[in-house]
């Protein structure tokens, strides 16, 4: 009997050596397979490895043989494979998955879980922000903005190259609730400060303050412009209600595109002889209003055509934007010269 199994363990050594040398056996390492035995105790010994084909129903179960006949030069290093997928697919997908790592075709499983995650949340946003409202989003925060009790702005108008525009500096100004709005800014070089409260204002071009009502003549105009003249807050939610349709953007910024009749009446309340000129064809605005914390934190708005002089036929080309920057909100104080509060309030 005990030379029996030294035979037996000598054609076993035999076969594993041809194998390591790379013999045709390896292939087949043809096992006899003993058709008494339930298919359920095949190599549930260590002398069964002699004679019977590993059993696959088990994790484990003769895995080891497995991973030899898949690669018999490298054993030792497979067997970490063999206790992971006792199964011989998984040996397929295993091995399926590192060529293509390999070759640079798949990802580590780490970092697609993590490019999983960021498209899942980038969907969740786009699709949160496609829900919202963007005209209510800004009228709520224009809302926001002229409930405060005081704030300060500052307007920058910039012209293209091809535009003409009259040279006008950055404009700063301050406005309180039903009180003062003072501001100043530069034209052609020349200083000017306004004041206004209740629809009536005052103006300093030169050396003194004027009331609105002592513009006359070839400043008319001036006066008119006083007279339109609205806070940031009121000056953008007319130009919301002029625009088509608004379009929400990253960073908290909504764009819309303006009405022909709206820009038109924008460039032409911007002219000083709006009474003796028309638009041309073609004209176009754009308005794009940023949101902050709720509020309306900065506003731009640009212009683009032209504008003919009827009694002339002057053509000029316009092409201009504004960008309007709301600060210091619920801390600012307005400062008006006492001249100007007596030609405002004078009947």
């Amino acid at each position: 009997m005990a030379g029996c199994q030294q035979s037996m363990r000598q054609e076993r050594d035999t076969r594993l050596m041809r194998a390591d040398r790379g013999g045709t056996e390896t292939a087949a390492v043809r096992l006899r397979v003993d058709p008494r035995l339930d298919p359920s105790q095949e190599g549930n010994r260590l002398a069964a490895l002699e004679s019977r084909l590993p059993s696959r129903e088990g994790v484990g179960v003769g895995s080891w043989t497995l991973c030899i006949v898949r690669n018999p030069r490298r054993r030792s290093k497979n067997l970490w494979v063999a206790r992971a997928c006792p199964q011989r697919a998984y040996l397929d997908v295993f091995k399926a998955r590192g060529t293509a790592r390999r070759d640079g075709l798949a990802l580590p499983w780490w970092l697609a879980m993590l490019l999983g995650l960021v498209l899942a949340t980038r969907g969740v946003v786009d699709c949160w922000a496609a829900d919202k409202n963007p005209s209510a989003e800004v009228k709520s925060a224009l809302q926001q903005l002229a409930s405060q009790a005081n704030y300060s702005w500052t307007s920058t108008p910039k012209a293209e190259p091809k535009s003409s525009l009259t040279r006008q500096g950055p404009t700063h100004g301050q406005t309180e609730a039903n009180g003062f709005t003072y501001f100043r800014f530069t034209l052609e070089g020349n200083a000017v400060e306004v004041a206004s409260k209740g629809g009536q204002s005052a103006i300093k071009t030169e050396t003194a303050w004027e009331s609105a009502r002592e513009l006359t003549g070839d400043r008319e105009w001036i006066a008119r412009r006083l007279q339109d003249f609205k806070p940031p807050h009121a000056e953008a939610e007319e130009l919301l209600k002029i625009c088509r349709t608004l379009k929400a953007e990253r960073g908290g910024a909504y764009t819309g595109d303006f009405t022909a009749e709206g820009v038109k009446n924008l460039l032409l309340s911007r002219s000083r002889v709006e009474f003796l000129a028309r638009v041309s064809p073609g004209a176009k605005g754009t308005a794009r209003f940023w949101v902050k914390n709720g509020m309306l934190a900065k506003y731009e708005v640009n212009l683009q055509g032209k504008i003919l002089l009827t009694d002339h036929q002057q053509e000029f080309a316009i092409n201009r934007t504004t960008t309007v920057e709301i600060s210091r909100v619920g801390s600012t104080q307005v400062q008006v010269p006492e001249e100007a509060k007596k030609k405002i309030a004078s009947p």
